[in-house]
């Protein structure tokens, strides 16, 4: 019996893949669709391109100061999932099959402060898996969200 432990070589190819041709975000196109006295909420798109696309999730950028405002984004089952820089809320989990396809993604700015407007961006980290199974790939997209400070 041998004291060393037993290795194995493990050989994995990528083909790469232009990231021109993955996913588009469109932040410019963030829209309010309703207010209250405490949370605001926003939609925004994401282009995506490849129609292999299958599952989109947010986090919060690394830039983000946590404080008192609070960012939720809805997640795949319809409901409001608090955004971290630590873990990602996956938004869409079955992205339709169309050559090209925008997908909306609903946003909730709240604050404990009535008084408080929002920031007025808010840095965001897309990760979009590619394939299933055992061919994928993972691409992350740093974004910032306008926010504004209308209410």
């Amino acid at each position: 019996m041998s004291a060393r432990p037993a290795s194995v070589a493990l050989t994995v190819v990528v083909s790469p893949r232009p990231l021109s041709n993955v996913a588009g975000f469109s932040d410019a196109s963030v829209s309010v669709v309703g207010a209250s006295s405490t949370t605001i909420d926003l939609e925004t798109t994401v282009d995506v391109i490849d129609p292999s696309a299958s599952r989109l999730e947010v986090r919060l950028g690394g830039a983000w100061r946590a404080d008192s405002t609070g960012v939720l984004v809805r997640n795949s089952r319809g409901e409001f999932e608090r955004l971290s820089r630590e873990s990602s809320v996956v938004a869409i989990d079955a992205m339709p099959k169309a050559t090209a396809s925008s997908n909306a993604i609903r946003f909730r700015v709240e604050s404990a402060d009535p008084r408080r407007a929002p920031p007025p961006a808010i840095p965001l980290e897309y990760r979009l898996t590619v394939g299933r199974g055992d061919e994928f790939s993972v691409w992350t997209f740093s974004s910032l969200l306008q926010v504004g400070a209308e209410r």
